[in-house]
């Protein structure tokens, strides 16, 4: 027997919590899906004017279907006492009998607007959580799960990213879909990355109308991107966008540029102090290794802020998306890359101390030799690494390389 002490009613954007049981339960929910049926119904034979896409009368005739359907449900429902109300019956009602019929008639073709309605729903907080316990999903604090809430970032984050007609996107991490969605209303295909096998079945439902979309179930460190570009976007201007976990965004931005991948941007959303290194000029306070290390392979800009309010759950701290324009060839020339990187780590290794210390210490060289290359790279001894130009750290990687020093390859994300 099931015991209706409560139900949960939601009505449209809004959840209504009421404690009643037995027949008043059965009534309200009742009640409910008949006045969803009515409207549907009601607006297929007279559209009202803030829905102009039923006038087309194949919208018109799919509307009045549901919504008979609805008003049908609602009359059988009501007529069963509460011991013979299944599950199944009672468990439409808990997932938001609206966004169940908009999922129903967006599976038709050509009822765009729905899609478009499905996608704006996701965004919004009760719509998410239904979802995600309908599939019995939590989320995994290892993996750095936040989903966006706020509708206006994806569509931006899209465009900015240089999602267009002729062109393939690699997305990091899906989530719901929501960011997947956009980027493959824009672009020919969108392949997308996601480590969290749980939120297949997810995106097998929020992301069934695009036909553009391959999911690749896999760690984005253990994929071979190059076949996976070869394989997916021949013949695209291929660009990456992704809202990166805060605890794996330098190795994975590292991995992307290191691999030399054939890519022209990177798009990422990051957290907001991270942006902040990523994007620093040489020569400022807030420069660090990874700040030089980026500005090797590309051209860094910030394009807008993104407040933690914007994610469910919520984070501690704010977020920035920003670009990485990748350059042809490298500003800085040197004739050992892996060097050059470590050449930067060393410099960074002891922010407070001076170069020489900081050389001599990572490379195990004495002082007075480091000071003496120094002076070859016509760099001051009394000068730290913030203090450098990409030029000056090009320099002293070639002065290194000239004394013999060689680099170790993948060291600097070691």
């Amino acid at each position: 027997m099931i015991k209706l002490w409560r139900r949960e009613l939601h009505i449209w954007e809004k959840r209504v919590s009421i404690p009643i049981e037995g027949p008043a339960a059965t009534a309200a929910s009742a009640l409910v899906i008949a006045a969803l049926g009515i409207f549907l119904l009601r607006s297929a034979i007279e559209p009202p004017a803030y829905l102009p896409f039923l006038k087309d009368s194949f919208n018109r005739i799919l509307y009045g279907v549901v919504g008979s359907h609805l008003i049908l449900q609602a009359l059988r429902f009501c007529r069963k006492k509460p011991e013979e109300v299944s599950r199944a019956e009672i468990s439409p009602f808990r997932r938001r009998a609206f966004y169940d019929t908009i999922v129903l008639y967006s599976k038709i073709p050509g009822c765009s607007r729905f899609q478009e309605d499905i996608m704006q729903n996701l965004s919004n907080i009760s719509v998410i959580r239904d979802l995600l316990t309908r599939y019995g999903f939590t989320f995994s604090k290892a993996l750095g799960q936040n989903f966006l809430i706020n509708p206006s970032v994806c569509p931006r984050m899209a465009e900015l990213g240089g999602a267009a007609p002729g062109t393939g996107m690699i997305e990091i991490g899906a989530g719901i879909g929501v960011l997947t969605a956009e980027l493959a209303k824009r672009a020919d295909k969108v392949v997308c990355v996601e480590i969290d096998s749980r939120l297949l079945p997810i995106l097998d439902e929020t992301l069934a109308d695009f036909d553009n979309i391959k999911i690749v179930n896999n760690d984005v460190l253990k994929v071979d991107l190059h076949q996976l570009i070869a394989e997916e976007f021949a013949g695209m201007e291929v660009a990456v966008c992704a809202n990166l976990p805060y605890y794996i965004t330098s190795p994975i931005l590292m991995y992307l540029l290191e691999e030399k991948l054939p890519i022209r941007s990177i798009t990422v959303m990051v957290q907001k102090e991270a942006a902040a290194r990523l994007t620093a000029e040489p020569g400022t306070r807030e420069v660090g290794a990874i700040s030089i290390a980026l500005r090797y392979y590309c051209t860094p800009s910030v394009l807008f802020q993104v407040s933690r309010g914007s994610f469910m759950p919520a984070p501690d701290v704010d977020s920035t998306v920003i670009r990485l324009d990748l350059l042809p060839e490298p500003d800085v020339r040197v004739r050992d890359e892996a060097l050059f990187f470590q050449t930067v780590k060393a410099a960074f290794s002891q922010r407070r101390k001076t170069l020489p210390n900081c050389v001599s210490g990572f490379f195990h060289l004495p002082k007075a030799e480091v000071t003496a290359l120094l002076e070859a790279a016509e760099i001051p001894a009394t000068a730290r690494a913030e203090q450098l130009s990409m030029e000056q750290f090009g320099a002293l990687c070639e002065a290194l390389y000239d004394h013999g020093l060689r680099g170790t390859p993948g060291a600097f994300s070691e």
